[in-house]
């Protein structure tokens, strides 16, 4: 089996408390920009090609102006709430491109201003202690570290670049899977929930590989297979023959007797890492998590990100929806940064005492430009700034699966990357 660099992305709680932004940096409410090109580089206010659109502004944003996502709406419009429907990941861009483009003065573009503050913008100081003082924040306060740092762990492994993975995931390779409930289909909704799922791919579903049906056609046709890493068991689960429930919960499925859906343990409506308080406001749909247990391509490394959330505009052609423009965005610790990296090696896991491991791990501590959780000036930078833009497209939740253990050789304690520090 081909080896692939994975990540998991774990979302903990603290989401919509960010601070206001204050001092010279101010806050500009509404929508803003998700990518920029600042004044002077020749390019005007607006997302990336994987994003699409802009926010139509001319010679970059203000750096007085705060990237951040809108606030509730102050009502919903008239409707029901009977709008439910999924999405899957079809592309993803880290930013990495931008900061290869624009080179050693380049800044990230892609995100939002996490910690309310401008870092080296109008003398804005860092929002955390020994932060390093040639880690900027992009124009808009934009916090997005990630971007820089896998621009360089790009030029080690393709693994890191956006293309890489938005290719496997149009191939049906893995996924993330977006589920809106109870919205009312217009502009407007105060709230929605929004649940998400993870899969690593079409061929877990054995009726799908059987029938050689593993590339999406991503028409909303496509049942994704769903990790139980997604889904709470059900209490007092454990046997009997899975029925077909209500429309949105149902998840048995005709081939695969064996797996967790026909006993009945799980169900779409037990998701783990949902938020019910979700909204839309002007067609922007806004979610924080919690938890989320999230993978990109397969086995290997995990992405654990605290303190973040979702965002993206939602759109409707011939019937179906897509969430496009969208941000997942958060804080990654350092610690957990280093089992990511570990799994660069082609061989298998890199070990603490590889020497690109100790290249790519000194990277990440080099990143470190924010606290893994919401604090105040004094606490110490131990976490890296993550901003992932993406396109998600119509398709179906599918077969509920228990992923296979990865069979990668595993590091001895002492160099076992999960006890490692920047320290």
């Amino acid at each position: 089996m081909r080896r692939r660099l994975s990540f998991g992305l774990a979302l903990t709680a603290g989401l919509l408390a960010i601070p206001a932004v204050s001092g010279t940096s101010c806050f500009v409410p509404g929508f803003e920009l998700v990518e920029v090109a600042p004044s002077g580089t020749g390019g005007s206010n607006s997302t990336s090609s994987a994003m699409g659109g802009g926010n139509g502004g001319e010679g970059g944003l203000d750096p007085c102006t705060s990237a951040r996502f809108p606030g509730p709406p102050a009502s919903s419009d008239g409707g029901g709430d009977s709008v439910e429907f999924v999405v899957a990941f079809r592309s993803i861009d880290f930013g990495e491109e931008l900061i290869e483009t624009m080179g050693s003065d380049g800044r990230p573009g892609l995100g939002y201003d996490l910690d309310g503050r401008c870092t080296c913008i109008e003398d804005n100081e860092a929002s955390c202690v020994a932060s390093p003082k040639d880690r900027c924040d992009g124009y808009g306060g934009i916090d997005n570290s990630i971007s820089v740092l896998f621009a360089l762990a790009a030029t080690f492994s393709e693994n890191f670049r956006s293309s890489f993975h938005s290719q496997n995931a149009a191939n049906g390779e893995w996924s993330i899977l977006v589920r809106v409930k109870d919205y009312n289909g217009l502009p407007n909704d105060n709230q929605v929930e929004v649940s998400l799922f993870t899969s690593s791919g079409m061929n877990e579903d054995p009726c799908l590989a059987q029938n050689n049906d593993t590339v999406p056609d991503w028409d909303g046709s496509d049942r994704w297979p769903v990790m139980t890493a997604s889904l709470n068991p059900l209490m007092g689960a454990g046997g009997g023959g899975g029925g077909t429930t209500g429309s949105g919960g149902g998840v048995s499925y005709a081939c695969g007797d064996d797996d967790e859906v026909a006993k009945g343990n799980y169900s779409f409506d037990s998701p783990k890492f949902f938020d019910g308080l979700a909204y839309v406001n002007n067609g922007v749909l806004v979610a924080s998590l919690p938890e989320a247990g999230l993978v990109l391509d397969g086995d290997g490394g995990a992405i654990d990100l605290t303190a973040g959330f979702l965002t993206g505009r939602l759109r409707q052609d011939a019937g179906a929806w897509y969430l496009d423009d969208g941000v997942l965005a958060g804080r990654w610790a350092a610690r957990d940064a280093f089992l990511a990296v570990s799994g660069l090696g082609s061989g298998g896991t890199l070990c603490t005492d590889d020497s690109l491991y100790q290249t790519l791990k000194q990277a990440v501590c080099d990143a470190q430009d924010i606290t893994s959780q919401i604090s105040g000036p004094t606490a110490p930078c131990d976490a890296v700034s993550f901003g992932m833009g993406f396109n998600a497209e119509p398709a179906q939740l599918g077969f509920v699966y228990v992923p296979a253990p990865s069979n990668d050789p595993v590091c001895p304690p002492n160099t076992d990357p999960a006890n490692d520090t920047c320290d």
